[in-house]
This record gives C-alpha cells, structure tokens and sequence, in this order.
C-alpha cells in the first residue's frame, strides 16, 4: 500500500552545526543576475542493496512579507528534509508495495543509519512531519501485453480539471498541488531506475548473494501499478480534522507530525476517492484521435497513416466528423 515518503525533523543548533561540516554545498544561481537562489547541505546515507536515502539539511523557511505582497526566505529553526522508498529500505526494490507497520520499520532503519553516519541522534518517528505519502496497488495480470492493453483502454478516461500527461501506452499522469495520481507499466519503470543495480552477483566482503533483478522483472512486467501521491492533501484533511474536532496538531512548515497524520488520515480512502473521480471520468477527446492514428497506423503503415490522420483532424475541426 505504501512506498515513497517524505519528512521533516527539526533539530536543534548544535546538531545543525555538527551535521554541516559532514555534508555536501548544494547552491544554484541565476546565471543573468548572478543571484543565488537556494544554498543547503545534503547527506547521504546507504540502505539495502546499495539504495541511498539524500538528506536536506537546512535553516531556510518562506513567509509572507510583511507588506503581503509576495513570500520572502528568512532564516530559522533548522531541520533536515529526506524522502525515501520504504519498500526499498526493506526489501532492496519496490515491486512490492507495504503495510503500515512495515513502514514504521523502514522509519526506524533510516534513524539507524543516519544516527550511525553522523551521530547525531533524531527523535522517533511519530515526532517527524510528514509532507509526501505514496499510497500504492498493485494489479497483477496475466500477462506482460495485457498491461499496455489496459493502459491505452485507461488513457479514454479523463479526470475533472486536471489536463493528463500521456506517454505512449505506459503511463497516465494527472498533477495538482494537492496530489498526483499516476498509472503505469511497473516493468518499464522497474527496468529504467532499479536493475542496473539489482544484479545476481556474490559480494566477496559479506558472502551475501543480492536480489536477482532479472525474475524481478519478470514479476515487474505483468504488473500495472496505480499510485496516489498525497502532497498539500496531507494539509487539507489535518486542517479540516483541526476545523471540526476544535483540536489542534503540532505542525512543522505547516506540515503534521507524522503521528497524528496516522490517526487523522485515511490512506486506502484517499485512494479510493481519487480512483472514483478518474473512473467516472469522461472520453478524453485526445485519446479518441490516438485510437484513430492507432487504427491507421496498423492497417497502412506510419507514412500514410500520417497523411490520413491529417485529413481527419481537418474534417473534425470543420466539423464534418462527430466524435
């Protein structure tokens, strides 16, 4: 159910002056201006088969000006910002998604390391604040071509006010603010970011023999994997809980602490109720002219599939052809 998270910790200023020696300056500037637009310190520390987990550490905050025209950085209480793949940190990979308690296991062995790289010791994981969740499913079929079949079927879809991001029958991406829903061939994301690095090799060091990349792809194409990732949404729901209940959370950047986002939010229903809004969505009028060049494509070839198709986009836009 869940994979990628992300957090907040607050530290205090003699861990944040311990913690910066340790790290890497990571700036960028605006090259025409010469202006520097963001200055931090990052770490690294290394999990199960050789997944890293980068760490943000920083003093830097954005408020409203005191005129309330525009949002200024100022300098404050200092804390380290990470994000990671619990089911990497357990199992090496995220073919398979976890269940809550495995994911306060994953919490627990990225405090272990960080604490064992730095030491500096970070407070339990219920007292971090949480700012991303990916809440994940995975479906399983029978086979690795059912998995493009059902994609292009879902690309008809639409979903109330969010323009999709289409590419080719892989994936279907809707962006907010609030949260992103993606859909996708888990084996074609599996093979681009995770089995270069998953190979059947025996490390001499530890005699440890790694996890076999190749029957995780296997395993990988017959999946299509549906994810909701929970951005500002995380904010909405604590402040609406805070609204009716009258009680309030302890918040970090205006984010929950991870403890009571636990008990406020409802995971599989956040999924579910982004799931009802796509499923009831509308044909897509894009997707109706991909199935058309689709149909072209098969029967006369790409050269003059293309020449066709432009003269049935011409007679739709005069309105000679419903769709």
């Amino acid at each position: 159910m869940f994979d990628t998270m992300g957090f907040y910790v607050r530290l205090s200023d003699s861990d944040y002056k311990k913690l910066i020696p340790q790290g890497t300056i990571t700036a960028r500037q605006h090259r025409p201006t010469e202006h520097i637009e963001f200055i931090y310190t990052n770490l690294r520390t290394s999990h199960s088969y050789d997944y890293q987990v980068s760490w943000r550490i920083d003093n830097k905050h954005h408020e409203t000006s005191e005129l309330g025209k525009g949002v200024i950085e100022v300098t404050g209480e200092p804390y380290l910002g990470f994000e990671f793949s619990a089911p990497k940190i357990l199992l090496g990979h995220n073919v398979d998604t976890i269940d809550q308690e495995l994911m306060l296991e994953a919490c627990l062995k990225v405090k272990e390391s960080f604490e064992k790289m730095t030491g500096v010791d970070l407070p339990g994981p219920g007292e971090w604040f949480l700012n991303r969740v990916d809440i994940c499913a995975n479906y399983v079929l029978n086979s690795a071509s059912e998995v493009p079949a059902y994609i292009r079927y879902l690309q008809r879809l639409d979903y109330p006010r969010r323009k999709p991001l289409l590419y080719k029958d892989e994936s279907i991406y809707f962006a907010s603010r609030h949260n992103t829903f993606k859909i996708y061939a888990k084996g074609k994301e599996f093979r681009k970011h995770d089995l270069g690095r998953l190979t059947q090799t025996k490390n001499a060091a530890d005699n440890v023999l790694s996890l076999d990349g190749k029957l995780l792809q296997i395993r990988a194409n017959n999946i299509l994997r549906i994810e909701v990732e929970l951005k500002k949404r995380i904010r909405y729901v604590t402040s609406k809980h805070e609204l009716e209940t009258g009680n309030p959370v302890l918040k970090f950047k205006y984010w929950p602490q991870f403890c009571d986002a636990l008990e406020i939010i409802n995971f599989g229903r956040e999924m579910e109720r982004v799931m009802e809004k796509f499923m009831i969505g509308e044909v897509t009028k894009v997707m109706r002219s991909d199935d058309v060049m689709r149909k072209l494509e098969s029967v006369y070839g790409s050269r003059v599939a293309r020449s066709y198709f432009a003269i049935y986009v011409q007679l739709v836009t005069l309105g000679c052809l419903f769709r």
